[in-house]
C-alpha cells in the first residue's frame, strides 16, 4: 500500500476498526502509518493500537475469519440435513391424512415466501471471511473486497447465480424446518 494514494486511503477508512487492527496484526504489505492514522483519527493512541493488536495475535478465541469459516461450513452441512428432512417430511404431509394437512401446506406456501426473502437477506449479508477479504453472501459468497486494495470481485455470472440459489435454499430450509417439525411431531 502507498500513504500517497488518496483513494486507498478513502477505501481504508470505510473499513471497521476491526478490521484495520487486522490488517496491523497480519502485517502483510501493508502501510502501517496509514492505517494507524486512520485508526488515531478515531480516537485510538499508539498504545492503544498496541495492545489491541498483542490481543489480536495472543488471543485464545480465533479471528473472526476463521469463526465465519466455520459457520459457513456448520450452515451448508445443516442445511442439506434440514433439505432431507423437509422432503421427506413434506412429502408424508402431501400424502397422509392429517387434520392439520391444509392448514401446514397454507403456512408451507407463505414460508416458502419468506424463506426466499430470508435467503435474500443472506445474500447481502457482510462478513470478514478470510484473512483480507470481506465477504458479501452467506454461506456462499456472491462477491468479495479485497481488504488491502479494496477492489471489488465478483465471480462469473453462473458461479453467482448458483451461490444466490444456495443462499436462497438456505433461508428456505431454515423456514420451512419448524413447520414441518410440528407435523411430524404431530403425526
Amino acid at each position: 500500500m502507498m500513504i500517497g494514494d488518496k483513494q486507498l486511503r478513502e477505501q481504508l477508512r470505510d473499513l471497521p476498526t476491526g478490521y484495520l487492527l487486522d490488517l496491523l496484526a497480519d502485517a502483510e504489505s501493508v502501510d502501517e502509518s496509514s492505517v494507524r492514522e486512520i485508526l488515531g483519527e478515531r480516537g485510538l493512541n499508539s498504545d492503544e493500537i498496541a495492545l489491541m493488536v498483542r490481543r489480536r495475535l495472543n488471543g485464545r478465541i480465533p479471528r473472526g475469519h476463521s469463526l465465519w469459516r466455520g459457520a459457513r461450513i456448520f450452515t451448508l452441512a445443516c442445511t442439506l440435513l434440514l433439505s432431507i428432512f423437509n422432503l421427506i417430511s413434506y412429502h408424508r404431509l402431501l400424502h397422509g391424512a392429517s387434520p392439520l394437512k391444509g392448514l401446514l401446506t397454507i403456512l408451507c406456501a407463505i414460508g416458502v415466501a419468506f424463506g426466499f426473502f430470508l435467503g435474500y437477506k443472506l445474500t447481502t449479508h457482510l462478513y470478514h471471511g478470510a484473512p483480507h477479504r470481506l465477504y458479501c453472501g452467506f454461506p456462499l459468497p456472491v462477491g468479495t473486497v479485497d481488504l488491502r486494495t479494496g477492489k471489488e470481485e465478483l465471480p462469473p455470472r453462473p458461479l453467482l447465480m448458483l451461490c444466490m440459489a444456495v443462499n436462497a435454499t438456505v433461508g428456505l430450509m431454515l423456514v420451512l424446518f419448524p413447520l414441518l417439525l410440528i407435523h411430524y411431531l404431530l403425526g
